[in-house]
């Protein structure tokens, strides 16, 4: 589920205030900023009391933030963006959102450019198909790649799940199985 957004972006900037990190926010198709994942980010930041309105930690600009260690969040969407992507250099950490989508030349392009030792590809997303690029990459029959901890969430394993997504879960549970089991349990869309 979307909420799966929350607990990354906070893990993301606390990362970013223990170390200079270089992070990398994509998805497939991002037309403007406000398609990104900046907003969560941002909301993160001011909720830490990390931004303008608190100690001033970090700065949002139009396009970027800018943290006071030298930490930098950068968005970009990834379709039709090649040689962009081989251009980025330094990035240590790259989160993928809705990555259901995210095509097969973005992720091969994309994989070798994250390449600082120690550097981490986080990926997120609300399963559709076996043959999605990204379920072959991770959930495939060859296992996911080497180093890989993937962690399956549901719509249990959110402690701050609202009443009004649960009537809403409880109703699709109860009257369309397919509908139930792809959206709140995570599994393959099957219409």
């Amino acid at each position: 589920p979307r909420s799966n957004r929350v607990p990354i972006a906070a893990k993301l900037v606390e990362r970013a205030v223990k170390n200079p990190e270089r992070i990398l926010c994509t998805r497939e198709f991002q037309n403007s900023i406000r398609d990104s994942s900046k907003k969560v980010i941002e909301d993160r930041i001011h909720e830490l009391g990390l931004g303008v309105l608190g100690n001033g930690f970090f700065l949002s600009t139009e396009r970027e933030i800018r943290g006071a260690n030298g930490s930098l969040f950068s968005f970009l969407g990834l379709h039709g963006k090649i040689n962009t992507i081989k251009s980025l250099e330094g990035y240590t950490l790259c989160w993928i959102e809705e990555a259901a989508t995210v095509t097969q030349a973005s992720l091969d392009t994309l994989e070798p450019t994250i390449r600082q030792e120690g550097s981490e590809l986080w990926v997120s997303w609300n399963p559709r198909f076996a043959t999605d690029p990204i379920d072959k990459m991770f959930r495939g029959e060859n296992g996911p790649p080497p180093g890989t901890v993937l962690v399956e969430v549901q719509y249990y394993d959110n402690f701050w799940f609202p009443d009004v997504l649960q009537r809403s879960m409880e109703y699709a549970r109860d009257r369309d199985p397919d509908k139930y089991a792809h959206v709140w349990l995570g599994q393959y869309l099957q219409n």
